[in-house]
């Protein structure tokens, strides 16, 4: 079985490309199990899939028993479909690809966030815990997959806990507040609009916060989670559809809502800026997709940047972190090679129910070979020589379980267990199906 990645992020792709696909949270459930689907059509009934879609990345997982070039297919195929054929020739030159252990590597260092636009960054890993969530209540996620993203998830911990790669500026909405500081030289005593109200939002008001910003304004959707966020930061709330008649009010807009297209245009920026009277607005959209029409831009005194504009600003956050990554990069191989050993092993699990229900069933016979004499002994006499026969099987089985899969994580033990097979009489693996701790010893 394969392990595979198909994926665009930050280097590899623009923002729009990524936008189109990008899939909103009510139809998510639907998606994973239509792309589910398309996998088993493709010849394999039993497969597992995952989607990781951030702000810089979108990212199929797949673990299939099919070929690489027929998984690209697939992968392109749904993505054609969702984004438009015409989208096809720039995603088959954007598309990456992982497989087997350089697709463990990847996660395990998306998860650490050695992958991110921001290295060190802390969303990332609750965004890689929450693709797991979903696609396991889809009902998509299989068992090699599922451990794959909860060893990612561990990982990810434990960079954070053995290496400074988290110290200084390590966020998005941190590097968003820098860059405001250096637009506007000093950002005291400025008005900060901010719209939207999820974890980037909340991070960027604490970062304006910590700098002195004068008055925050906090827009959303829902305007109880709005006067929530607002209260906690000595904010203004206000619901949505009021944004156009706050916006020249704002010097700095951050905005990061989960619309499924722009929520601002050139018109509404043109009028704000007459009502300002030309003075400058700062406006960085770090959602995905995009709140604000790029176009925005264009107009005389307005800065804008979008998620991609933030990558230089984030280069330089990486290179004081060098020592860092280099750490976690060990830590992430070490890792790798654990998770190896562990699929390896699932190779071992066969033979090693063939060989405990052996034993097991050898312990049945005996106990009812003797039946009638232990049913002549007072219950706690009987209950002994059960747990004495069950000791006796669990200690001359010990050894032997345990040499079957270290010799599966360390490579092809595929003698060993023939030899097995053949010393036990055992069933081969391949008509070994999973135990459910029964024998079928009639007494």
């Amino acid at each position: 079985m394969s392990l595979f990645v198909f994926g665009l992020n930050h280097h590899t792709s623009p923002l729009a490309l990524r936008e189109a696909l990008m899939v909103p949270p009510p139809e998510l459930s639907g998606a994973l199990r239509a792309f589910h689907g398309r996998v088993a059509a493709a010849g394999d009934p039993h497969p597992g899939v995952a989607l990781l879609q951030t702000c810089n990345r979108f990212e199929w997982y797949i673990r299939a028993q099919l070929p690489p070039a027929r998984a690209r297919e697939e992968v392109l195929a749904w993505m054609a479909a969702r984004g438009g054929s015409s989208l096809v020739p720039s995603l088959d030159t954007a598309l990456y690809e992982y497989a087997q252990e350089d697709a463990v590597r990847h996660v395990f260092r998306v998860a650490a966030s050695l992958d991110s636009l921001v290295v060190g960054e802390t969303e990332i890993l609750g965004q890689v815990q929450a693709a797991y969530e979903q696609a396991r209540e889809a009902g998509v996620i299989d068992r090699v997959l599922g451990m794959l993203f909860q060893r990612a998830i561990r990982i990810g911990k434990e960079v954070r806990e053995k290496t400074p790669i988290g110290n200084g500026k390590v966020s998005i909405a941190s590097i968003a507040v820098d860059l405001a500081e250096t637009v506007l030289r000093d950002i005291a005593g400025k008005t900060a609009m901010v719209i939207g109200s999820g974890a980037m939002s909340e991070a960027a008001l604490a970062r304006l916060m910590e700098r002195g910003i004068g008055q925050v304004i906090v827009l959303n959707r829902t305007f109880e989670r709005a006067r929530e966020l607002a209260e906690r930061f000595r904010g203004e709330a206000g619901p949505l559809d009021v944004l156009r008649n706050h916006l020249h009010r704002a010097d700095i807009i951050i905005s990061s809502t989960g619309a499924p297209e722009p929520i601002l245009g050139v018109e509404a920026f043109r009028d704000a800026m007459a009502r300002r009277r030309g003075n400058p607005i700062l406006l960085i959209d770090i959602a995905v997709p995009r709140d604000v029409d790029p176009a925005v831009g264009a107009l005389e005194n307005v800065f804008y940047y979008d998620i991609d504009s933030l990558e230089s600003q984030a280069r330089i956050s990486q290179q004081q972190r060098a020592r860092a990554i280099a750490a976690a990069e060990q830590l992430v191989e070490e890792a790798v090679k654990g998770f190896g050993s562990w699929r390896r092993g699932l190779s071992a699990e066969p033979v090693v129910i063939a060989l405990t229900r052996h034993f097991e069933s050898a312990r049945e016979r005996e106990l009812c070979r003797m039946r009638a004499k232990l049913d002549a002994l007072p219950p706690e006499q009987r209950e002994l020589v059960e747990q004495v026969a069950a000791r006796v099987v669990n200690s001359l089985l010990h050894r032997p379980l345990e040499a079957l899969k270290s010799a599966a994580a360390q490579g092809d033990a595929t003698e060993l267990f023939s030899a097995v097979e053949r010393l036990f009489g055992l069933p081969t693996r391949e008509d070994t199906s999973p135990s459910d701790g029964k024998t079928d010893v009639p007494c």
